[in-house]
């Protein structure tokens, strides 16, 4: 579809259906502030029944709470509840291994908390998708800016999942450059045991600047404040599908790609001669392997196989022989290469081992 000369593409179908959404939910929740109350723990028990109260329903009910507080952008309390529960455990005289209870409390409440947060990594993937088919190039250098650094993506999610960041704006982005799912919930995961402990631990010991500083803000600004993280999350995702991070390194990227393409033929006849001579069968492929991962340090195994112009399966069986003396990783269905420089000197030096045997044996011919 075009409009003025401009072709809508699926990326713009998925960022208006997005803002459509927003729109018709906002007027709903801000005309319904008091909804969270619903949730409340203090308007459903008295102060003397946190104690008796069923252990299966309350980790129930936190679970649902936990899942709500991260899901939508009504504020609904969780944290207080949690407090409330380790508090009435710990201190009950009656209750057998309160501390196993709070710690079952704690992984159930993380796990749920942890679930609902996902939802953000789902959008960010939906878009990384329809983006990925329109436009891989530009899938690829957001994930090469964003994974500069893959050894403290653990430890950065972790960080969020803990305190009171919004996990948002992390999560949508790791969810559009593909990063492994699996990991991204593990370490949210940890980072939400880890705020439940702190949450635990404030309950029993009434450290209320902890529970305030954890806690949800309800009423009209907590809602406004959801509110305006939905349009931010929205924001990212079009920055990310509409702003080239290439400019103009990219430029000078693609006119030595055209060059090296022009050249295609003189290079396959080298090669070829080469290869007559007794070269390695694989020089050519690596060439071209070293040549895309150089350009995006995170490409999908599909694309060099259509590039390398060999299916897939045996991609891959070569995959695991370069590997062995060439450091690249592969994370789901993405090749990944952490240093450029160990990468390239690992494939130069390889060239120059099968191109020194041929000279060898020419010489003795």
């Amino acid at each position: 579809m075009k409009i003025k000369n401009y072709e809508i593409k699926k990326i713009d179908w998925f960022l208006i259906i997005f803002l459509i959404i927003l729109i018709i939910l906002t007027p709903i929740i801000l005309l319904n502030p008091d909804f969270a109350q619903v949730f409340d723990i203090t308007n459903l028990l008295g102060s003397d029944q946190y104690e008796s109260f069923n252990y299966w329903t309350a980790i129930g009910f936190l679970m649902i709470v936990s899942v709500l507080g991260a899901l939508i952008p009504i504020p609904i309390p969780y944290i207080i509840p949690a407090a409330l529960f380790a508090s009435a455990w710990y201190n009950s005289t009656t209750i057998s291994n309160p501390l196993l209870k709070i710690a079952g409390m704690i992984m159930f409440a993380a796990l749920g908390n942890a679930i609902g947060d996902f939802l953000d990594y789902v959008i960010g993937k939906g878009a990384g998708h329809v983006m990925s088919k329109e436009d891989p190039d530009k899938t690829d250098k957001w994930g090469s800016l964003i994974m500069k650094k893959p050894k403290a993506i653990p430890a950065i999610i972790v960080c969020f999942g803990l305190t009171p960041l919004p996990d948002s704006l992390l999560l949508v982005p790791l969810g559009l450059v593909k990063y492994s799912m699996k990991k991204t919930l593990l370490w949210m995961y940890v980072g939400k045991v880890g705020m439940f402990l702190i949450v635990a631990i404030a309950g029993i010991l009434s450290i209320e600047p902890i529970l305030n500083l954890l806690g949800e803000g309800g009423g009209d600004s907590g809602s406004i404040m959801g509110i305006l993280l939905l349009y931010l999350i929205w924001i990212i995702v079009a920055v990310m599908a509409k702003v080239d991070v290439g400019g103009k390194k990219n430029d000078e990227e693609k006119k030595i790609v055209e060059s090296k393409t022009q050249s295609t033929n003189n290079i396959s006849l080298e090669s070829s001669n080469i290869l007559e001579s007794g070269l390695n069968p694989d020089y050519e492929l690596m060439q071209k392997f070293k040549d895309i991962l150089k350009m995006s340090q995170r490409v999908e195994i599909s694309r060099i196989g259509r590039s390398l112009n060999i299916d897939e399966d045996l991609l891959f069986e070569k995959l695991i022989r370069w590997n062995k003396t060439i450091p690249f990783k592969i994370d789901e269905k993405i090749i990944v290469v952490e240093d450029m420089n160990a990468f390239v000197g690992a494939l130069d030096q390889q060239f120059e081992e099968w191109e020194q045997k041929v000279k060898i044996k020419d010489g003795k011919k």
